[in-house]
């Protein structure tokens, strides 16, 4: 389980020395106060944690984590909320990672493929990442979302004169 700061570094692969980055946290299990937290610049919401709003303004975090809350308690949250959810992390932060994206009784979210599905349909971009649970052992999932669009230019054509 995720339920210190350290454990949460290693499964979002997040820089052990301080960093600029300034992180938001939304964990299902309360993560003891800790100096790490503070090196880091990190904001914990507390329960309830403001969801599906959030009070931030937009992009004031570099990255939002979500740990065992979202997906881990598929059968109490529905499908709308996830998205609600997920758009605001979307909307304060550059990029949004969730882990796990199996529910509390160890099953695969019931939401997920129509939630991803949703947030693509909003121009959010989505990649699933197969990791390897440092702390259990164990293969699972990370969903990393982001909202920055990368435009394809095309190639400029040489004018008769080149």
């Amino acid at each position: 389980m995720l339920n210190s700061w350290e454990k949460m570094e290693k499964i979002f692969a997040l820089p052990e020395t301080s960093t600029e980055l300034k992180i938001l946290v939304c964990s299902g299990k309360m993560l003891p106060p800790s100096k790490a937290l503070a090196q880091h610049g990190v904001t914990l919401l507390s329960p309830p944690y403001g969801l599906p709003e959030l009070e931030y303004k937009k992009q004031t975090f570099h990255l939002a984590l979500c740990s065992q809350f979202l997906f881990w308690y598929s059968d109490l949250l529905s499908e709308t909320f996830h998205v609600q959810s997920l758009m605001a992390f979307c909307r304060v932060a550059t990029e949004v990672q969730v882990y796990p994206l199996i529910d509390r009784f160890g099953k695969p979210s019931l939401h997920l493929g129509n939630v991803l599905q949703r947030l693509q349909e909003q121009g959010i971009g989505a990649e699933i990442k197969s990791i390897v649970d440092p702390v259990e052992g164990s293969d699972n999932a990370l969903l990393r979302l982001w909202t920055e669009t990368c435009t394809v230019k095309p190639k400029k054509e040489k004018t008769a004169t080149s």
